[in-house]
């Protein structure tokens, strides 16, 4: 197993008529070695060309790419020594199974006391030693992920690059596929960059977790390091579901610290008092934001009921109208309007309420993050934990 190191690394395609595609802009990020990395990002984010660049399938424009210290610009792909499962899986029609996972080893030239010991192997590792003697058309989209994967296992590969090989399954294959390759990957501790544009995905499978948008990673950490601590607001609404819940407003102050107000779309009075204290842990940081306007942003589930109808409002306490209740089994998602914000709260289902029932909420500021409104960009507070 061995890393790999992009240093500024950029790719332009030049399209018909002179016009240039900018698909990855001046990228830097290390995968150490066994590390499981999740290229993670909508269509059109640069995670697949990050991945064809790393195998050697496109060239960078600029920027150098290294596999364990050494750089592979303008080394083939067959001389790199990493392994890619592709989407649409790539197995031989014609070629059987046990063919199929040898047909790189031949190419390699390995005894065929080795090939048939590392096919042997790599198929009882992921369940298919059943399946050897049949062709791809017989295999149901699961069985033929697991060749796919079995073929490029049996190499013994520097690396292993996935470009959204569960995104055809459906919804229990790919939960199960997840499972197998998280433990594949704690049996081999193989470096692996996984492309994927489901971030539940993302964040079950990574050991760190890579948000890209427009060519560029816009905060590469631990899974729940992204969840908690966004670093600005496409993070914070890119993961999680349902996503956060954003709202402008400023901060003003008030006689015990400050306070957000929101600013609606219609200055109406309801607007006007939609007013949430600061928690005291983050007011000073805050303080420095008087005057200027915001964006705070919320989780769903921390927008909480307020069981009791008769109990009074609070400084983070509003009246809500429930305009939509979806149910998702054990939660429902909960679509709400506050005077002129409309938001979404995920509650345990014997909460949910009626559908243009009014009722009181609570927001737990203390979980709020703020961005700054022109940049995006997160607001530095004091350190907190969920409890």
């Amino acid at each position: 197993m061995d890393s790999i190191q992009l240093e500024h690394v950029s790719k332009v395609f030049h399209m018909p008529g002179g016009r240039c595609v900018e698909a990855v802009r001046d990228m830097t990020f290390e995968v150490g070695e066994g590390e499981l990395l999740v290229l993670l990002g909508p269509s059109g984010s640069g995670k697949t060309t990050t991945l064809r660049l790393i195998a050697g399938l496109e060239q960078p424009t600029n920027g150098t790419i290294s596999i364990n210290g050494e750089i592979v610009n303008g080394i083939p792909p067959k001389d790199r020594d990493i392994a890619m499962v592709f989407q649409n899986h790539a197995l031989y029609p014609h070629l059987t199974v046990w063919q199929n996972i040898a047909f790189g080893l031949k190419l390699r030239r390995l005894p065929k006391s080795e090939i048939e010991q590392r096919v042997r192997d790599v198929s009882e590792m992921l369940d298919i030693t059943k399946l050897l003697t049949r062709l791809p058309e017989t295999l149901s989209g699961g069985e033929q992920q697991r060749v796919a994967l079995a073929r490029a296992i049996a190499r013994h590969p520097k690396a292993l690059l996935l470009d959204e090989p569960f995104s055809d399954l459906d919804t229990p294959m790919r939960a199960q596929m997840r499972v197998e390759l998280r433990k594949l990957h704690r049996r081999l501790r193989t470096t692996i960059v996984h492309v994927t544009h489901d971030q539940s995905e993302a964040l079950v499978l990574g050991d760190r977790v890579a948000v890209m948008d427009s060519g560029q990673i816009q905060q590469i950490g631990a899974p729940l390091e992204l969840y908690e601590h966004p670093a600005n607001t496409f993070v914070a609404g890119f993961l999680g579901w349902p996503p956060m819940n954003f709202a402008r407003g400023m901060i003003e102050p008030e006689q015990d610290g400050c306070v957000f107000r929101f600013a609606g779309p219609a200055d109406t009075a309801q607007v006007r008092c939609l007013r949430f204290q600061i928690p005291k842990s983050i007011a000073p940081a805050m303080a420095k934001h008087i005057g200027h306007e915001v964006v705070m942003a919320l989780r769903p589930e921390d927008i909480l009921r307020v069981m009791a109808n008769a109990a009074s409002p609070t400084d983070t306490t509003a009246e809500a109208i429930v305009e939509l209740v979806e149910p998702t089994g054990p939660q429902v998602h909960v679509y709400l309007g506050l005077g002129g914000w409309r938001c979404v709260a995920a509650w345990p289902r014997e909460c949910a309420p009626a559908v243009e029932e009014r009722i009181l909420v609570r927001l737990e500021m203390q979980r709020a993050r703020f961005f700054d409104a022109q940049t995006g960009k997160a607001i530095a507070l004091a350190p907190r934990s969920r409890t």
